[in-house]
């Protein structure tokens, strides 16, 4: 079933939500925890720190304000199918966009792109060398 924080009954925007097992999730303006499940998921953790899990299947990604950590993104270069949507950063229009302007580099062992002087997302056990145009949606 498609879920979001409103219709899961949880507090307001400002909790901290962890949500599992549930599929196309949306969260709040807290630092949320949110997993999918084995089938492909939409993940969004909205505003905040949010910690995003997609299970199994080809999921995506849906970055936004705050530093989202993704820790399962299966990369297309590994054989993986998710995707990371960077549709609400329009200054990015392709991976070359992403490189040409310095946003993609490795830290701690994990690719970590920043997306705006407060907006990061950090793909947790990805090299910045394994991403390409196929791991990316981007806005046309």
């Amino acid at each position: 079933a498609n879920s979001s924080v409103a219709t899961l009954g949880k507090g307001g925007d400002a909790e901290g939500d962890a949500i599992v097992n549930f599929h196309n999730i949306t969260g709040g303006a807290g630092n949320d925890r949110l997993s999918g499940n084995n089938l492909d998921n939409i993940l969004q953790g909205r505003a905040g720190d949010d910690w995003l899990t997609g299970e199994a299947g080809a999921d995506t990604f849906v970055a936004g304000p705050g530093v989202d950590t993704i820790t399962d993104f299966s990369a297309a270069s590994k054989g993986g199918a998710d995707k990371l949507d960077l549709r609400a950063f329009s200054a990015f229009a392709s991976f070359g966009d992403l490189l040409a302007a310095g946003a993609l580099s490795d830290e701690d062992g994990a690719a970590t792109l920043a997306l705006a002087p407060t907006t990061r997302v950090v793909l947790s056990g990805v090299a910045s060398a394994d991403l390409g145009q196929d791991d990316f949606i981007f806005a046309t």
